[in-house]
């Protein structure tokens, strides 16, 4: 019980640490920067030694086996836990795109062959009269700009036509 305690603390005190608008961490910003610091080195560190980090564990779970099982459930769930759940929907979002059959991925193989700039209409061709982007009414320039693409299994796509000239 005493490790699921001190297991508890040490998540609630970890998600303290991090939060910019604990009263703490609001009066003492140096113990804050140091914190998030020392939080990206043990991070960087355990990425770049992960036998290191086997290890340490390892030494661990021999030295009180009942404690370090007891600390480890609320850590696997918060602290720990993150870093398992980041790799796992990476790994998810690196999977190939699989489809179902019969399913309709015209606009997901456009996205895959062109990109997420315009496709098949060119931009002479939207308006008549071969005076795209330039409208003759006003004098005015219109250039197509992407502004945001956001790969994934549904692509998500905004594009707009921008004046050129800002006053």
């Amino acid at each position: 019980a005493g490790g699921l305690i001190r297991g508890t603390a040490g998540l609630a005190n970890f998600a303290r640490g991090l939060n910019p608008q604990d009263p703490y961490n609001m009066t003492h910003p140096g113990a804050y920067v140091m914190n998030l610091n020392s939080t990206v080195t043990g991070l960087v560190r355990m990425s770049n030694d992960p036998v290191g980090t086997g290890k340490a564990m390892w030494d661990g779970f021999r030295e009180n086996p009942t404690e370090f099982t007891a600390r480890l459930i609320p850590e696997a769930l918060g602290s720990k836990g993150m870093g398992l759940a980041r790799k796992g929907l990476g790994a998810a979002r690196r999977a190939p795109h699989e489809h179902s059959p019969g399913e309709d991925t015209r606009a997901r193989d456009d996205l895959d062959r062109d990109g997420p700039q315009e496709h098949k209409t060119e931009n002479k061709d939207r308006c008549s009269d071969d005076t795209d982007p330039v409208d003759l009414a006003t004098g005015k320039m219109y250039l197509p700009q992407t502004d945001v693409a956001l790969p994934g299994t549904l692509p998500l796509v905004f594009r707009r036509q921008v004046e050129s000239g800002y006053r």
